[in-house]
């Protein structure tokens, strides 16, 4: 017998042989065949990797909604708002509670949520204007203006009072509408046998913003004639982003360590023991090598390649 053709290792398993392996020339089928194993597994660790990494990247950078606008329920009075009239105005904003405006007593419909709305009431003509900076957060994607507004112009015609919503530039005059970026809203509803109108809700999309810029979000309204009383309530600014949470990149970063881990283990026992066994086999009969015993065929196949035995046969010296 030459080197070449050495006996065997013959190992045993708990339920029979498990494979002979030649350390010489079936050291090459060997490796042919832990590769030809591998493939395969490979294209499912590839497989599984897309199935829970795509959910949780997607997860991670998931849009979400960041507010930019506070006490915009006015639950906190004017907190957080600036008021700005001109010279010759005689009136201006007022945080209220009531069904009738603070000055003249002109009734309303009264706040829209909560106990508290803002609402313009004068003696004489001007503007006033409410307004409140923000700044537009790293990522963002879109900007929605949502708010819910009453008018009640008590001129006789439309065209000498107006109500307007303006984007301006950070610096702009909110009362003369200086450095305006962009007309939203501008209206006027006169007010039907004294009975004030109701609340409606609108909503728009402010475009043209650059992200880290500081802007003015500006209610502005004019009256030259007659009393305007406008009700404004439930007023939001909201950043749709797409920066990461935390919670978010911690889900992701889990799943990767993970995967690495499981691919890692099964690559590992396709190297150590030529093919791919599940837990359970493993401990039966794939991870323990026992004291070798003459079979000339297995009682009991292992979940390997029982045909190596019958392709090279067991060998006697």
């Amino acid at each position: 017998m030459t080197a070449t053709d050495a006996a065997p290792a013959i190992f045993v398993g708990q339920m029979g042989i498990e494979r002979p392996v030649r350390r010489s020339a079936g050291a090459s089928l060997d490796a042919t065949f832990q590769n030809r194993r591998a493939r395969p597994l490979m294209r499912n660790i590839t497989g599984l990797l897309a199935g829970i990494l795509l959910p949780a990247f997607v997860l991670a950078f998931d849009a979400s909604a960041v507010p930019l606008i506070s006490n915009g329920g006015f639950e906190s009075g004017l907190t957080g708002w600036t008021t700005s009239t001109s010279a010759s105005s005689g009136g201006n904003w007022f945080a209220d509670t009531s069904n009738a405006t603070p000055l003249t007593g002109n009734p309303t419909v009264g706040p829209f949520s909560g106990s508290e709305y803002a609402v313009t009431d004068q003696f004489g003509p001007g503007a006033n204007a409410l307004s409140q900076h923000y700044t537009v957060p790293a990522g963002t994607t879109s900007l929605t203006l949502t708010f819910a507004i009453f008018i009640n112009d008590w001129a006789p015609s439309t065209g000498d009072e107006l109500m307007k919503v303006l984007i301006l530039s950070n610096g702009g005059n909110p009362v003369t509408g200086a450095g305006t970026l962009l007309t939203l809203f501008s209206g006027d509803t006169l007010v039907t046998a004294g009975v004030p109108n109701p609340y409606i809700t609108h909503n728009f999309a402010v475009t043209g913003f650059v992200p880290g810029d500081t802007y003015i979000l500006d209610f502005q309204e004019t009256d030259t004639l007659f009393n305007m009383n406008v009700g404004l309530d439930v007023v939001s600014l909201d950043a749709t982003t797409t920066i990461p949470e935390p919670r978010s990149v911690a889900l992701l970063l889990g799943a990767l360590a993970a995967m690495g881990i499981f691919g890692r283990r099964r690559l590992s026992a396709i190297r150590h023991h030529g093919i791919f066994c599940s837990s359970w086999q493993r401990s039966r009969c794939c991870a323990n090598r026992c004291t070798p015993k003459v079979e000339t065929k297995p009682t009991r196949s292992c979940p390997r390649r029982a045909s190596s035995l019958a392709t090279h046969g067991p060998t006697h010296g």
